[in-house]
């Protein structure tokens, strides 16, 4: 998502951007000694590193667009969850959560797991995995300008063509019917007038799961469902590849997606998020990192990126 506010957001002071360094370092600190739980993998691909191809959609590929401003809703009535006291890598009165599994291994790491954070454009998996679903249940296949318009949702963020999906899984209701079909258990559609799909709450535990819906073949999605989603992941453009990415060991494969809003109930402060899916020799990550009260959107990029590298690394070693 692209957002222009319509306030002037003030540059952070030196004293601010010294204050930001030092908590970005606290977090890796903090994360590097999170105790990692071994669990076996459920469902897991006993394949450490496969090779992804573009997928072939009958109906054609879709026509490169470009991305829509974003304009910035406010909450719903339902609030996040207060915050777990002194958050290393954000803001005073921020939240910060990291949920990873690594599917060749089984071992994850999970922190503030059930904090609700609002989605932003993350969300847009969800829906795209919405409509795949209803259309499995009706035996309907994507027309092709669905299939142009979830291809800008999701390689360039694009809000109009989210709007339009949202519509044709039937907004709030049909996200929910799908999410209750994924076991999304804490993820509220959200329920303001402008782009309400952004104002979905949800946590890093709901968003792991749904990372396994998309990036498992066996699970509610067909195989044909899943290949299509991580195919655009896969593609999404190099100006909104950040986040999850930055933990990324060389030569490994990423599929990503990110979000990011300046929110008015919170003093235009900023919600950055970013989640997906990273293939390396070795592993096979689901990761989603959280966060919101940014003082900037840069800001809020450091503390997930800072996050997935220092929680990935943790993987690593174990």
């Amino acid at each position: 998502m692209i957002y222009r506010s319509p306030v002037s957001i003030p540059a952070m002071t030196g004293s601010r951007l010294r204050t930001l360094r030092w908590g970005l370092a606290i977090a890796i600190t903090a994360f590097l000694t999170i105790v990692i739980f071994y669990t076996r993998s459920l469902g897991a691909s006993s394949t450490a590193n496969p090779s992804w191809v573009t997928p072939v959609v009958p109906g054609g590929g879709a026509a490169p667009a470009s991305a829509s401003p974003q304009s910035v809703p406010t909450h719903g009535a339902e609030a996040p969850t207060p915050t777990t006291p002194d958050m290393p890598g954000v803001p005073d009165g921020g939240h910060l959560a990291v949920a990873v599994i690594d599917r060749t291994t089984g071992r994850q790491v999970i922190q503030n797991g059930d904090e609700r954070f609002p989605a932003a454009s993350i969300v847009k998996v969800d829906i795209l995995a919405c409509l795949l679903w209803q259309d499995q249940r009706s035996g309907k296949r994507m027309t092709t300008a669905q299939m142009s318009q979830a291809a800008r949702m999701i390689e360039v963020s694009d809000n109009a063509a989210a709007d339009a999906l949202f519509a044709v899984i039937g907004r709030q209701s049909g996200l929910a019917e799908a999410n209750r079909a994924f076991r999304l258990t804490q993820t509220v559609p959200g329920t303001t007038t402008v782009h309400p799909w952004g104002q979905t709450l949800t946590t890093a535990r709901d968003q792991l799961r749904l990372l396994e819906v998309v990036s498992d073949p066996g699970g509610p999605l067909t195989a044909a469902s899943t290949a299509y989603i991580l195919g655009l992941l896969n593609r999404v453009d190099s100006s909104q590849r950040w986040g999850i990415t930055a933990a990324a060991a060389h030569g490994a494969t990423v599929f990503v997606k990110d979000g990011w809003l300046a929110e008015q109930s919170d003093n235009w402060l900023w919600i950055v998020n970013s989640f997906g899916r990273i293939v390396e020799r070795g592993h096979e990550f689901l990761i989603v990192t959280l966060s919101d009260h940014g003082r900037s959107q840069n800001a809020g990029i450091a503390a997930v990126e800072h996050a997935a590298v220092a929680a990935l690394a943790a993987m690593r070693t174990r």
